[in-house]
C-alpha cells in the first residue's frame, strides 16, 4: 500500500509547506472539532511577529483562506504554517501542548504528521551563518531524553566519509540522515522507513558546527493508526451479506455500519453510488480498541432503490488511502409500473379472430396479467417475459359479436408477492363493427290494408349498426328508388316517402343498409294501393308553433272553379289587357299574330265592360263581399284577426301570404289593398306583392326584366324596414331571400310538396306565430294524410338517428303519455322572457345542428356528438347521485331507467363530458343531456341571442382571395387614389445662406472603359461639371447609376467645404442660370412660373480645376448681346476650339422644316467635302449636299464633323437606353448613330456640348436624387421607433457611405435549361459532390458559368422577366460562393446530399452586431413599384414580406386566442390582420403613399423642375377631374398593401425576424414580441394539455402507442408529446378530452412552412427567381395536394386518430391512386356535370391529409421553442425532390399561363354555389364563344381548375 509522506522544507526561514495530501480542510476540522482547540488557544502557539503579521493580513483580508491568491505562495505558507501550528497542539502520549512553546530557547518547532506503516522525514536546518562553515556533528534526540537515538559524524577524521548510527531500540535501521546542498544553504532530513505507531513523540535536532555556535531545532512528529475492522447489520444487530432483501415497495429499511480500532477515531459515512447520503456518527465509545457507527435510515423504498449500491465509509485521515470499505445491494419487490393493451384501439369486426396483446413493465418478479371482459375472466391467454423479466406480454385470442359492442375489455396485471394491492388494469371500451340490422315498418298513422291513391306513403327504417354510417338504399320490387321529388319520391336518410301514390305504387319495398362490414336487408314489406273517393266543399285549417287548431268550418256551396271570383277577374283582364298589348305592338311586323292578339284584346274588352256594368252602381266595399269568393273572405277574416282592435296588446303584423301563381299575386294584392281603403277593420294593412321571373327569355323583355328586379328589391327592402306588413308572393319567398321573422304565413293555395311545407313554415319564425294553411275540403283527407307524412319526415329529421353519423340504435317503443309528461317536467330554456326557447324536443336537432357547424377538416360527413347510453337497474341505483334521481320522487317510474352522457367534437369549446339526469327512456335521456349542451353552448356564446341558433362558422373571406372584395381599380377619378408626390425636406424649403456646395461626380461602373475614348463623352474630363447649392446638408445616399452611350456612371455627391464666398447678387446669378437651362437648353413646358421664395436648390456650374461655381462662365451665358446661334468660317484660326466641344445644327435639316441639335463628338481631319459618301449612290459629300439639297459647298478642305443627335423628348437616363422597350440589346448603338456634318452648313450654340450633355442628365439625376432622401427619411423615422441601423454623418469629402443602388437588367430566361436544350449538356445542380467526379461538373465548375455567359440572349431584358433574375458582372462571384459551400452539409442522419444553396441557409435569427439598417436605396426598392419602370421594384419583397407577416400574425394569434379558437377563427382574425384593405389602412397612416414611386419617369410630363410651379393648381385633389401628375400620383391601394409588405420583407433581409417585428409593430400590426438571443419570436406558447387530467401522462402513452416509429421516420424526439397526440387528433377523436384536435396546429403549421420554402427560394437559388415564378414555386411546393401527398409517401396517414368512416375510405382510396402512380402530386382534374354543361373538378384530395402534415409542422415548431431551423432541417428531407423537380422546371399557374397566352382577353366569372357548398367558377375567353366552367372547395381552386380546363382543351 502507498502510504503518502509529509515533508518539511526551508524551515530556516520559517517557510513551511505541507505537501498536498496533508493540506487539507478536513485535517483541519480533525484537528479543530475533534480535540477541542480554541482558536484563542492556537493563536498563542504562533511565534509573537509572526502574529502581529498575520493580525495585519486578517484586517485587509490577506490572511483568510479563501482570500489566498494564487500567485502569492507567501500567504499560502503563512496558513499552512498556521495548520501545522495546530497540528503541534494536539496531546501526544502525555506531553503538554504548553511545554512546545515556539518561543522556547531549545529552538524552533516544526510538526510532521505521518501515517502507520508509512514513510516520514524529520527536517532539520544544518545552514551556518558563516558561508565557509559547515555541520560537524548532528544528534538527534526524542521526548527529552538525555542519550541521543540517532548520530551523524562528519568530524575531522569523518569528513570526507560522516558516521551514521542509530539506536536499535527506537529507530534501528528504519532511519537515514540525508544532507542536501544548495548554492547558499544546505539541510538535513532524518528519513524514518515502515513508521510504527510509537514512533510519536517530540524530536530534537542539534547541529554543532566547526566554528559556528551550536543550534537546537524540535520536530513535533504525529502517527495517525487507521481503523482496523467493519460490519454492517440490520436494526436487530444480525451481519447482514452483500445482497439484503428482497422487500417490499415502501417499506423502511434501517441498516448500521460498526467500525472497530483507529486512531483519532475515524468518521463513519454512508455512500449511495458516488453520492454521500449521511455523516452522521451516532455512538462514539472511544478508547484504545475504540468503537465508532453510523445508523442509516431509508424511508419508504421505491423504484429507484432497487439493486442500489449502498457502502460504508471508515476513514481519520486522508493520509490514510484508500478508506475501509464495505457494500450492500438492495433487493426490492415491485409492483407493476404500467400496463398497456397495444392494439391500436380502433374499431374490431364482429366474428373475426383478432389477437390483442397487453404489455406490463416493471414487476418484480414477474407479474400475473389477466384478461376480463365485462367482469368475466378470459382464459387461455399466454405470457412471456422480456428484458429479463422487466417486460411482461400478454396475448390473447378474441372473436368478438355484436353484443359485445360498448362492453368493457380490462388488461390487469398484478405481483403475485405484493397480492392484489398490486394490481392495476387498462381498459378498452370495445367498439365493434357489425353488418347492419335492418327493420322495415310503415308509417305510424298508417294502416297497410287502408291505403288509397293520391295520399302519401312513408316507411320508416331502423338500422342497428357499427360503424353508425350508414347508407341506405330502397328497392321496390328490387329496383333502387332515387330521390326524385318531382315524381314524388323522397329519400330523408332513414324515411321514404311515396308523395300521391298511384295503384303503380303496389309491390314490396325493402331498405338495405351498408357500412364497412357490410350490407344488411329488411324483411320484404308489401304495400296494396286502393282506388280514392272525392269530396266537395271548403275548410280552413290554422297551425300554430304552439298549439293546432280549427277555426269555423265554413261550407261553401257554390262552385270553387275560381278562387278570385269575378272581382278578380276584373283585375286579371286588365292585367292581361297591358301585356297582350304590348306583345301585340313589339309583334306587328307578323300578320297572324297581330291578328290573333286583336282578336283576344276584343274578348277582354267585353269581359271588362260586363264588369262595369254589374260594378258601376256598387261601392267597393259592396264589390268585395258579393263578387269574391268564400277562400278570399276566409283569409280577409283572418286578416280582421290580427287588426290592433281585435287585442288588448297589440303586436305589429308582418305577414307574408303564398301563392302559386304570378298573376295570383298581382291579382290578390289588388284586392287586398283595395279591402284596406274601404274596410275599416283593415285599414292598418300596408300590402305589397312580390314574384319571381317566369321562364325562359322571350325577346323584348330584357328591360322590363331590369326593371322587374329593381321594384322587387326596394319591396324586399320595405317589408323588411316595415312600412309593408303583408306582402303576398310567389315561392321566390320561401327561400334565398331573407326577410324579417313572420307571425303570420298563409298558404293561401295549400301545400304540395315536403319542400313548400318546410320552406314557407320557416318564415313563421316570430314568438307564437301562425302557419294557416287554406285547403278545398274536399282534398282535405287526403291533405291530412299528407301533412301526417310531412310531421314524421319531419320529426324523424330532428332525431339524432337520422343523421348519418348520429349513434344509431336499437328502436324502443315510444309512449306518447311519458314523453309529453316529461315535456312539462323540465321546462325549456328561455332566456329572455317571450324570447326564442330550446325545449326537449328541439334539443337535439339544434345540437346536431351545432355540430354540423363546426369545421369537420375535410371531412365529407358532418361531425356529431359522441353519445353513450347507460341502462340503470336496481342492482346499481344505490350508487348513483342524488341529484341525479331527486327529480324522479313522486313519479311511477320504473326499471329500467337510462342515463346518456354525451361528449362534443374536440374542436368545440365545451370539451367535459356531460351526464344526464335519470330518464325512463332513451330519447329522454339523450333529450335532457342535449339540453344541458345547449344551455352550456348558449352561455359560452357559441348560440346567438336572437334565435338561440348556431353562430356562423364559416370564414367570410377566402384567404387566398381576400382581396376581391377590395376595391382596387375604381374607375371613379373621384376615389381617393391620388397623392401628393413626396417632396425631401431638404428640397422642400428656401434656399438661404449658409449654403452648402455639391459637386456632381461620377464614376464608369466598368473601370476598363474609363479610359476617354474619341467620340464618347465621358464628363470626368470635362472642363466644367455641375452641381448644385443648397441650405441643408445632404445625408449620405447611395450612388446611382446613369445610363450613357460611354457606359454605366454611377452618380455621387462631392461637398465642396471651402467654396468661394456667395453675395446675393451671385445668388441671383445662379437663379437665373438655372432658368437659362431648363427654359432654353431643356425648352421644359412654359405654363409653369419660376418662383425663388420657393426654391430650395439651384444648379450651378463648376470649374473641374479647383471646383469652385464658375460666375464667369454664368455672365457670359447670361450675356444677352451674344447670340445663341453663331456661324463660324472653317477657316478660322480658332476652328478646332470652336468645334470641339460644341452643339450644333444643320442647314440642310432647317431646309426641312426639321430643327434638330447634334452633339460634335469629334472633328476628323481624314475626311473632307471630296471623301467617298458612305452611301455608292453618292460618290462624295460634296455630291450628296449638291445633289440632295442644292446646296453648294466652297471650302473643298475642311475637315469634317462626326456628330450624335441629341433627342429632348425623353430625358430618363436611369434605365439603360441601348436595351429597347421591347427587350431587344443593340451593341452598336454608337456606330449606328453616326452622322457627318459639313462644318461652314453649321451654327453652333454658344453653350458648350460637355454642358448640354450634364444638363440633360439634370432630370433623372435630381428625380433619384429626391426618391432617395425621401427613403432616407423613411429609414431615420423607422430607426428612431424601432432602434434598427445607427444614424450615419453626412457626406465626407465625397466618399459614399453605402452601396451603388444596383440596376437589375435581365439577361437570360432559363439560361441553364436552354444551354441544355442547344448543346445538349445537362446542368445538375443537386449533386454530392459539387465539383467532383459524381453526377457533378466534371472539372471546372467555371465551365457552367463560361458557357451560360457565352450562349446569354440579350433579347430577354428588364421588361421582358420570366423566370430568372442574373446579376450582371457578378458570374465570378457566384462561382466562389459555390465553391465555398461544397463541403457544407445538411445536418442529420441520413447525410443528404444538399443543394448548391442549402447550406449556411438560416431561418432562425442569430446573435450578430447591430448593423447599419438598409440604406436609402435598398428601401427605395420596396417603396418603387413594378409601374414605374426603374430598373428595381418591391414585389420580390413583397413575396417574402408576405410570408414573414402571415407567419408572424399567425404564432400572435396561436399564442393569444383562446384554446377553444379553431381554424376557420383563427384564419379569419388572421385575415383582419394581413389583407390588403388592413395593410392600405396602416401604411397610409404612416405617409407610406408619400415616400412611394409608383409612375414611370417622364421628366416633361410628370416632373417638376425645381423653382417652378405650375400656374393655377388647386391644393385640393377632390375637386379637381384631373390632377396635375407633376405634383400627384395616382396609387393603387394594392400597391401601397404590398409597400408595406415590402418594408416587412427588406428589414427580414437585413436585420432577421426580430428586425421584420419591430416594424410590423411600428406599423401597427399586432406581432409577437422579438426574441432573445437566437429565439426569433418572444412570449411563451400555451400548452397543448388543456386541462388538469389526472394521469395525463398514463393516458397519453396509451394514445400515443406506436408513435415511436414516427418519431423516427422524421427523426426528431418530441420533448412534450402532447403537442404529437394534437397534430394528430381529428375533431371526430372523441377519445382525446386532454388536447384540442390537430386544426389550430395546422393553421400555425400551414404559415410556418410558407415562410420556410419562401425564405428558401427567396435567398439560395442559383438565379434569383422572379416574383411571378417564385410565387410560382410556392404555390406548387405550399398547397393541399403536396402535402397530402407527402403525408401519405412518408406514412403520416397510418398515425391519424378519428372517428369518422368516410374519412378513412377517402385516405384508402387516395393511397391506393397514389401506390398506382408511385407516389407522384397529380396535376390532373375530372369533368362532373352533364354532357352539355361539363364542369372539371380537381381530383379528390382528402384534406384531412395535408391538415395533418401542417399540423405536424406546427407540433414540431413549438415543441422546439419555436425553432424554425429545426423544423427545416426536420421536413427538409420529406421535400427536396419536389424542390428539385421545380428547379429542372419552375412551374406556372395554369392562370397565370392563360393570361400570358391571351393577354387581355381572360376573364374568369363567379358562377355562385352548388347545392353541396362547392364553389363554381367559369373562365371565358375574349371571341372564343365558350364558358369554361370548374368547381371547387374555395375560389382560388375552382379558378385554377377553370384555368387548367380551358388551357387543355384550347391547345388540343
Amino acid at each position: 500500500m502507498n502510504v503518502p509522506m509529509a515533508t518539511w522544507v526551508g524551515t530556516n526561514d520559517r517557510k513551511a509547506v505541507l505537501s498536498e495530501d496533508v493540506a487539507n480542510r478536513d485535517v483541519f476540522e480533525w484537528l479543530h472539532n475533534s480535540r477541542g482547540i480554541s482558536r484563542t488557544r492556537m493563536a498563542k502557539l504562533e511565534p509573537s511577529h509572526h502574529r502581529r503579521r498575520h493580525q495585519q493580513e486578517a484586517e485587509t483580508g490577506a490572511g483568510s483562506l479563501n482570500a489566498i491568491p494564487p500567485a502569492k505562495p507567501r500567504h499560502v505558507l503563512h496558513v499552512v504554517l498556521l495548520l501545522l501550528t495546530l497540528v503541534a497542539c494536539r496531546p501526544c502520549h502525555g506531553h503538554d501542548p504548553e511545554l512546545f512553546d515556539m518561543d522556547n530557547e531549545d529552538g524552533p518547532l516544526v510538526h510532521v504528521v505521518s501515517v502507520v506503516k508509512g514513510k516520514t522525514s524529520l527536517p532539520c536546518d544544518i545552514t551556518s551563518a558563516d558561508e565557509d562553515d559547515q555541520a560537524s556533528l548532528v544528534l538527534f534526540y526524542k521526548d527529552g531524553a538525555s542519550q541521543s537515538i540517532y548520530t551523524y559524524d562528519a568530524r575531522d577524521k569523518y569528513a570526507s566519509r560522516p558516521r551514521h548510527w542509530s539506536d536499535d531500540n527506537v529507530l534501528g535501521k528504519r532511519a537515514f540522515f540525508s544532507k542536501l546542498q544548495s548554492n547558499r544553504s544546505s539541510s538535513g532530513r532524518l528519513m524514518i522507513d515502515n513508521v510504527h505507531e510509537t514512533d510519536v513523540g517530540l524530536y530534537r535536532c542539534r547541529v554543532d558546527f566547526k566554528r559556528s555556535p551550536t543550534r537546537n531545532s524540535r520536530v513535533n512528529l504525529t502517527v495517525v493508526v487507521p481503523p482496523k475492522l467493519m460490519k454492517i447489520t440490520n436494526e436487530k444487530g444480525v451481519d447482514v451479506g452483500d445482497l439484503i432483501g428482497p422487500f417490499d415497495e415502501g417499506v423502511t429499511l434501517i441498516l448500521v455500519c460498526i467500525v472497530t480500532g483507529g486512531n483519532p477515531m475515524p468518521d463513519v459515512t454512508w455512500w449511495q453510488e458516488e453520492r454521500m447520503i449521511d455523516r452522521h456518527v451516532e455512538v462514539r465509545q472511544y478508547s484504545e480498541n475504540g468503537v465508532a457507527s453510523n445508523v442509516l435510515q431509508f424511508e419508504r423504498l421505491g423504484r429507484s432503490d432497487l439493486r442500489t449500491r449502498l457502502s460504508c465509509h471508515a476513514s481519520n485521515s486522508l493520509l490514510a488511502q484508500p478508506p475501509l470499505t464495505k457494500f450492500v445491494e438492495i433487493e426490492l419487490n415491485l409492483k407493476p409500473l404500467d400496463v398497456r393493451i397495444l392494439s391500436s384501439r380502433q374499431p374490431l369486426s364482429s366474428g373475426k379472430k383478432y389477437e390483442l396483446t397487453c404489455q406490463t413493465t416493471g414487476s418484480r418478479p414477474s407479474p400475473k396479467v389477466t384478461w376480463w371482459k365485462d367482469g368475466h375472466l378470459l382464459r387461455h391467454s399466454q405470457e412471456t417475459q422480456y428484458d429479463g423479466g422487466n417486460v411482461t406480454l400478454s396475448q390473447l385470442a378474441v372473436q368478438l359479436t355484436p353484443e359485445d359492442d360498448g362492453k368493457k375489455l380490462v388488461c390487469r396485471a398484478e405481483n403475485p408477492v405484493l397480492g392484489a394491492a398490486s394490481a392495476i388494469e387498462d381498459t378498452w371500451l370495445l367498439d365493434v363493427y357489425y353488418v347492419p340490422r335492418v327493420r322495415l315498418e310503415l308509417g305510424r298513422n298508417l294502416q297497410g290494408d287502408h291505403i288509397r291513391e293520391g295520399i302519401d306513403v312513408y316507411f320508416n327504417c331502423h338500422v342497428t349498426a357499427r360503424p353508425s354510417g350508414v347508407r341506405l338504399v330502397w328497392r321496390h320490387q328490387s329496383k333502387v328508388l332515387h330521390h326524385n321529388v318531382s315524381a314524388g319520391v323522397i329519400i330523408s336518410e332513414t324515411s321514404l316517402v311515396l308523395q300521391r301514390v298511384s295503384r303503380s305504387a303496389t309491390g314490396r319495398y325493402t331498405c338495405h343498409a351498408s357500412n364497412a362490414e357490410g350490407e344488411g336487408s329488411s324483411a320484404p314489406f308489401h304495400l296494396n294501393v286502393a282506388r280514392k273517393s272525392r269530396f266537395c266543399s271548403f275548410k280552413i285549417i290554422i297551425y300554430s308553433s304552439a298549439f293546432s287548431r280549427k277555426l269555423g268550418p265554413r261550407p261553401i256551396h257554390h262552385s270553387a272553379g275560381s278562387l278570385l271570383g269575378p272581382y278578380g277577374t276584373n283585375h286579371t283582364v286588365s292585367i292581361f289587357t297591358k301585356e297582350i298589348q304590348r306583345l301585340g305592338f313589339q309583334s306587328t311586323k307578323v300578320l297572324q299574330q297581330g291578328r290573333f292578339f286583336q282578336l283576344v284584346l276584343n274578348m277582354l274588352e267585353k269581359i271588362g265592360n260586363v264588369c262595369e256594368q254589374i260594378f258601376g252602381s256598387l261601392s267597393p266595399l259592396e264589390r268585395l263581399r258579393l263578387f269574391t269568393t268564400p277562400h278570399i273572405t276566409r283569409l280577409m277574416d283572418i286578416l280582421r284577426r290580427f287588426g290592433p282592435q281585435k287585442s288588448g296588446q297589440y303586436i305589429p303584423l308582418c305577414s307574408i301570404v303564398f301563392v302559386d301563381r304570378r298573376s295570383s299575386a298581382n291579382v290578390l294584392y289588388h284586392i287586398l289593398r283595395a279591402a284596406s281603403k274601404c274596410d275599416p277593420e283593415l285599414s292598418y294593412l300596408t300590402p305589397l306583392f312580390t314574384m319571381g321571373q317566369a321562364s325562359g327569355k322571350p325577346k323584348g323583355k330584357m328591360k322590363e326584366a331590369n326593371h322587374l328586379n329593381q321594384s322587387q328589391t326596394q319591396i324586399i327592402r320595405g317589408f323588411r324596414d316595415g312600412s309593408c306588413n303583408l306582402l303576398v308572393a310567389t315561392s321566390v319567398l320561401e327561400e334565398g331571400v331573407d326577410v324579417r321573422a313572420c307571425n303570420l304565413v298563409v298558404r293561401f293555395d295549400g301545400i304540395k310538396t315536403y319542400c313548400d311545407y318546410v320552406q314557407s313554415k320557416g318564415r313563421a319564425r316570430s314568438p307564437n306565430a301562425f302557419y294557416i294553411i287554406m285547403v278545398p275540403e274536399d282534398k282535405l283527407d287526403d291533405f291530412l294524410d299528407t301533412l301526417s307524412g310531412f310531421h314524421s319526415i319531419e320529426q324523424s329529421l330532428l332525431d339524432p338517428s337520422s343523421l348519418t353519423l348520429s349513434s344509431v340504435t336499437e328502436e324502443e317503443p315510444v309512449n306518447r303519455q311519458i314523453e309529453e309528461y316529461w315535456q312539462t317536467r323540465i321546462p325549456p330554456y328561455c332566456p329572455v322572457p317571450g324570447g326564442p326557447r330550446i325545449t326537449l324536443l328541439s334539443s337535439i336537432g339544434l345540437l346536431n345542428w351545432y355540430c354540423a357547424s363546426l369545421p369537420s377538416g375535410g371531412s365529407p360527413t358532418a361531425l356529431v356528438p359522441y353519445w353513450t347510453m347507460l341502462e340503470i337497474g336496481p342492482h346499481n341505483w344505490m350508487e348513483l347521485d342524488a341529484k341525479c334521481v331527486d327529480h324522479l320522487r313522486g313519479t311511477s317510474s320504473k326499471f329500467p331507467l337510462y342515463q346518456c352522457s354525451i361528449l362534443l367534437p374536440l374542436n368545440a369549446p365545451l370539451r367535459e363530458e356531460l351526464i344526464s339526469k335519470i330518464m325512463p327512456s332513451k330519447r329522454l335521456a339523450r333529450q335532457e343531456v342535449a339540453l344541458q349542451t345547449c344551455i352550456r353552448l348558449h352561455k359560452l356564446g357559441e348560440l346567438d341571442d336572437q334565435h338561440l341558433l348556431p353562430l356562423s362558422k364559416s370564414i367570410p373571406i377566402d384567404e387566398e382571395d381576400d382581396d376581391i372584395f377590395f376595391n382596387f381599380d375604381s374607375n371613379n377619378p373621384q376615389e381617393n387614389d391620388f397623392y401628393p408626390r413626396g417632396i425631401a425636406s431638404l428640397f422642400d424649403q428656401k434656399l438661404v445662406a449658409p449654403y452648402h456646395l455639391y459637386l456632381i461626380t461620377y464614376e464608369l461602373e466598368n473601370s476598363s472603359r474609363a479610359v476617354q475614348q474619341e467620340g464618347v463623352f465621358n464628363p470626368n474630363y470635362a472642363e466644367r461639371r455641375l452641381g448644385f447649392l443648397s441650405s441643408r446638408r445632404l445625408p449620405p445616399v447611395n450612388p446611382f447609376g446613369l445610363f450613357s452611350p460611354a457606359g454605366q456612371f454611377n452618380v455621387g455627391f462631392q461637398e465642396i467645404h471651402n467654396h468661394q464666398p456667395l453675395s446675393d447678387v451671385d445668388i441671383e446669378l445662379c437663379h437665373r442660370f438655372q432658368q437659362f437651362i431648363f427654359e432654353r437648353i431643356l425648352e421644359f413646358p412654359e405654363d409653369e412660373q419660376y418662383n425663388r421664395e420657393k426654391c430650395s436648390y439651384v444648379i450651378v456650374p463648376m470649374n473641374s480645376a479647383n471646383n469652385q461655381i464658375d460666375l464667369d462662365f454664368i455672365r457670359h451665358q447670361l450675356d444677352s448681346a451674344v447670340p445663341d446661334w453663331q456661324d463660324h468660317s472653317p477657316g478660322d484660326s480658332n476652328f478646332y476650339q470652336v468645334y470641339r466641344d460644341a452643339v450644333v445644327i444643320s442647314q440642310h435639316n432647317q431646309a426641312k422644316g426639321k430643327s434638330r441639335y447634334y452633339y460634335v463628338n469629334t472633328i476628323r481631319r481624314d475626311l473632307t467635302p471630296l471623301s467617298p459618301f458612305p452611301n455608292k449612290a453618292f460618290p462624295t459629300y460634296l455630291d450628296y449636299y449638291r445633289d440632295r439639297y442644292c446646296i453648294q459647298i466652297r471650302n473643298l478642305q475642311q475637315s469634317l464633323l462626326e456628330v450624335t443627335k441629341e433627342s429632348l423628348k425623353s430625358f430618363n437616363f436611369l434605365t439603360p437606353k441601348y436595351v429597347n422597350r421591347k427587350g431587344a440589346a443593340d451593341k452598336d448603338t454608337k456606330l449606328r448613330g453616326v452622322i457627318h456634318f459639313i462644318p461652314e452648313l453649321c451654327h453652333v450654340h454658344r453653350f458648350p456640348a460637355s454642358m448640354w450633355r450634364q444638363s440633360v442628365w439634370i432630370p433623372s439625376i435630381f428625380y433619384r436624387l429626391n426618391s432617395l432622401l425621401l427613403a432616407d427619411e423613411l429609414r431615420i423615422e423607422i430607426q428612431n421607433e424601432t432602434g434598427l441601423g445607427h444614424e450615419l454623418s453626412f457626406l465626407q469629402s465625397g466618399v459614399p457611405c453605402w452601396e451603388p443602388l444596383e440596376i437589375k437588367v435581365n439577361s437570360s430566361v432559363d439560361v441553364a435549361k436552354r444551354i441544355a436544350n442547344d448543346s445538349g449538356s445537362k446542368i445538375q445542380l443537386v449533386k454530392e459532390d459539387v465539383f467532383g467526379n459524381k453526377n457533378g461538373f466534371s472539372q471546372n465548375p467555371l465551365t457552367l458559368y463560361d458557357a451560360i455567359e457565352d450562349q446569354m440572349d440579350l433579347k430577354h431584358s428588364l421588361w421582358n422577366v420570366d423566370l430568372f433574375f442574373s446579376e450582371t458582372n457578378k458570374s465570378s462571384t457566384k462561382v466562389e460562393k459555390l465553391k465555398s459551400k461544397t463541403n457544407d452539409y445538411v445536418n442529420g442522419e441520413d447525410h443528404f446530399a444538399p443543394t448548391v444553396e442549402v447550406q449556411n441557409v438560416h431561418f432562425d435569427d442569430v446573435v450578430t452586431k447591430t448593423l447599419t439598417g438598409p440604406s436609402p436605396g435598398e428601401l427605395l426598392q420596396s417603396l418603387t413599384t413594378s409601374v414605374a419602370n426603374a430598373g428595381f421594384n418591391l414585389e420580390r419583397l413583397e413575396v417574402i414580406g408576405d410570408s414573414i407577416l402571415k407567419l408572424a400574425t399567425s404564432i400572435h394569434i396561436y399564442c393569444k386566442s383562446p384554446s377553444h379558437f379553431h381554424e376557420g377563427k383563427m384564419t379569419h382574425l388572421r385575415i383582419k390582420q394581413v389583407c390588403n384593405a388592413n395593410l392600405f389602412k396602416l401604411g397610409k397612416s404612416k405617409s407610406i403613399p408619400r415616400f412611394m414611386v409608383a409612375t414611370k419617369f417622364l421628366p416633361k410630363e410628370n416632373w417638376l423642375s425645381p423653382c417652378y410651379f405650375p400656374n393655377n393648381v388647386d391644393s385640393d385633389v377632390e375637386s379637381l377631374v384631373k390632377p396635375n401628375v407633376k405634383l400627384w400620383q395616382r396609387i393603387r391601394k394594392k400597391t401601397i398593401a404590398d409597400s408595406v409588405e415590402a418594408l416587412f420583407g427588406l428589414y427580414l433581409t437585413l436585420h432577421g425576424i426580430k428586425g421584420a417585428l419591430k416594424v410590423m409593430r411600428w406599423m401597427g400590426v399586432d406581432v409577437p414580441d422579438p426574441g432573445e438571443g437566437t429565439f426569433s419570436f418572444g412570449g411563451s406558447t400555451p400548452h397543448p394539455l388543456l386541462v388538469d387530467f389526472p394521469q395525463a401522462e398514463l393516458h397519453l402513452e396509451d394514445h400515443l402507442a406506436g408513435f415511436d416509429a414516427l418519431e423516427r421516420s422524421i427523426n426528431f424526439r418530441f420533448r412534450n408529446r402532447f403537442y404529437l397526440l394534437q397534430a394528430f387528433s381529428h375533431a371526430s377523436y372523441h377519445n382525446n378530452r386532454m388536447t384540442s384536435c390537430y386544426q389550430r396546429l395546422e393553421f400555425l403549421g400551414d404559415a410556418v412552412f410558407d415562410y420556410l420554402i419562401t425564405k428558401y427560394l427567396y435567398e439560395t437559388r442559383l438565379f434569383q427567381l422572379t416574383p411571378g415564378a417564385l410565387s410560382d414555386m410556392r404555390s406548387a411546393l405550399v398547397n393541399n395536394v403536396t402535402f397530402a401527398v407527402l403525408s401519405v409517401r412518408n406514412g403520416f396517414h397510418r398515425f391519424l386518430k378519428h372517428m369518422v368512416p368516410d374519412v378513412h375510405q377517402s385516405i384508402d382510396r387516395f393511397v391506393q391512386q397514389q401506390e398506382m402512380c408511385d407516389h407522384a402530386i397529380p396535376d390532373e382534374f375530372s369533368l362532373v356535370g352533364t354532357k352539355d354543361d361539363p364542369m372539371a373538378e380537381d381530383i379528390e384530395v382528402p384534406k384531412v391529409l395535408g391538415d395533418i402534415f401542417e399540423s405536424l409542422v406546427g407540433a414540431v415548431f413549438l415543441d422546439s421553442d419555436m425553432s424554425l431551423d429545426v423544423v427545416w432541417r426536420i421536413f427538409y428531407p420529406f421535400v427536396r425532390d419536389e424542390i428539385e423537380a421545380c428547379t429542372r422546371t419552375v412551374p406556372k399557374s395554369p392562370i397565370r399561363k392563360l393570361y400570358e397566352k391571351y393577354p387581355g382577353k381572360v376573364e374568369f366569372k363567379s358562377l355562385g354555389k352548388l347545392p353541396d357548398g362547392r364553389i363554381c367558377v367559369g373562365v371565358e375567353i375574349m371571341n372564343n364563344g365558350r364558358l369554361y366552367k370548374a368547381v371547387g372547395r374555395n375560389t382560388r381552386i375552382a379558378k385554377n381548375t377553370a384555368a387548367k380546363y380551358a388551357i387543355s382543351l384550347l391547345e388540343n
